[in-house]
């Protein structure tokens, strides 16, 4: 082989070593960092904000199917209501979360209201209830910390149920002939709200499927949202997109079965 020949086939193989070494070397590195960085997640930094911060509050309810324990001896099984799912206000800057899961939890302050919390509050059947309320004020209880009205966890729990009481969707519904378990139009349900809310509309949610009992297939009302100002005033949508929620949307003129 020529000396030429020779010493640019040295060269290229010693340039491909060193190529492969560093890409070795850049893989090895890279995989470092990633196990160093995988499993830490950043510190939460909750979004100090104050009273001029633009926000509104949500009041978020479902129907759910009441299910007894052993010492409930007045409870009714089987039976429909509707039920606080969540209560927080909610920045129009969605890039900074208000919820704080390092807050504290004081039991002891909710006591006086705790068989209220218990009745008007959803929870997972799974869930004992203070473990239910504990999440509930650090994921959004926490969000009103700065607001002198809701600043601890008895005001905060106070106010969502007196909203509750004060608008109480399901008496309202059946004055307007309403009735859980009956067929009607997604307007005359939306428009019964309404009238609760000062003539605001409330966002509602339906659930797809067929309804087994009735052999039929229309969509089941059973969820809806209540916005409200910061001086919990009835407001209309204000352009809320359901962040962190399930709720799917009720489609105009059809017609809804107001069920679970």
């Amino acid at each position: 082989m020529p000396k030429v020949e020779r010493f640019f086939n040295n060269d290229f193989k010693n340039f491909s070593d060193n190529r492969s070494t560093r890409q070795r070397f850049k893989r090895h590195d890279t995989l470092r960092r990633i196990k160093r960085t995988s499993f830490s997640l950043p510190r939460h930094l909750p979004y100090d904000y104050s009273d001029n911060d633009d926000g509104f509050y949500v009041l978020y309810l479902k129907l759910i199917e009441r299910l007894c324990s052993r010492d409930e001896s007045n409870c009714i099984p089987n039976t429909c209501k509707w039920y606080i799912e969540d209560f927080k206000f909610q920045l129009y800057n969605k890039k900074n979360p208000c919820h704080n899961f390092t807050v504290d939890f004081n039991e002891e302050k909710i006591s006086s209201i705790q068989s209220s919390i218990d009745e008007k509050w959803g929870s997972s059947p799974n869930w004992k209830l203070y473990q239910m309320s504990d999440f509930t004020w650090k994921f959004s209880g926490s969000c009103s910390l700065r607001i002198p009205e809701l600043d601890d966890e008895f005001k905060f729990f106070k106010k969502s149920i007196d909203l509750y009481d004060k608008f109480s969707i399901g008496k309202n519904l059946e004055d307007k002939d309403i009735i859980i378990g009956g067929d009607y139009s997604i307007e005359e349900i939306s428009d019964a709200i309404s009238g609760v809310l000062g003539g605001n509309y409330a966002q509602l949610g339906c659930t797809e499927g067929k309804n087994w009992w009735k052999d039929l297939n229309y969509p089941r009302f059973n969820e809806l949202i209540i916005f409200l100002d910061k001086q919990f005033s009835p407001i209309k949508n204000p352009g809320w997109r359901k962040h962190g929620y399930r709720l799917q949307d009720c489609q105009r003129n059809v017609t809804v079965y107001y069920d679970v």
